[in-house]
């Protein structure tokens, strides 16, 4: 499974930590973060270039959500890294979506799902978390 991250502001992740997580899930990295009031996002295939952009931007003294992807579904590519964009807000998720995305084939089930949410505004987003979290008490995905 991938490895996804929630990190508070001020917690700060060692290369080693952010390292051990890409040679776990060495199929895509990436972090999304307000960085001067603006939600970035940064996407890899390659650890220093993930952890160069990932100090750059400050992301130790940031709110982030940060992803180490292992293919399951979709292609391996930069295409399929998370976090995956949405109109307010960005995506994470681990695990599989059985009804989303093929196995080797085109985009992820993230990424289908990321197409799925795009327009939705925060108050269904924030509604999609209870109903997830009804569902799956047990598994913790981050809208």
């Amino acid at each position: 499974m991938c490895i996804a991250i929630v990190k508070p502001a001020g917690r700060v992740l060692t290369e080693a930590v952010l390292r051990t997580c890409f040679e776990n899930n060495p199929d895509g990295c990436g972090f999304a973060a307000i960085v001067d009031g603006e939600l970035r996002y940064f996407h890899s295939l390659n650890f220093d270039d993930f952890l160069g952009a990932y100090r750059e931007s400050g992301v130790d003294q940031l709110i982030s959500l940060i992803h180490f992807r292992i293919t399951t579904r979709g292609t391996g590519g930069i295409e399929n890294c998370h976090p995956f964009p949405l109109a307010e807000a960005a995506l994470i998720h681990n695990g599989t979506l059985d009804n989303l995305g093929e196995k080797g084939k085109g985009k992820s089930d993230t990424n289908e799902l990321s197409r799925l949410l795009f327009d939705e505004d925060m108050a269904t987003l924030k509604r999609l978390e209870l109903v997830e979290k009804k569902l799956f008490p047990v598994a913790r995905s981050v809208i």
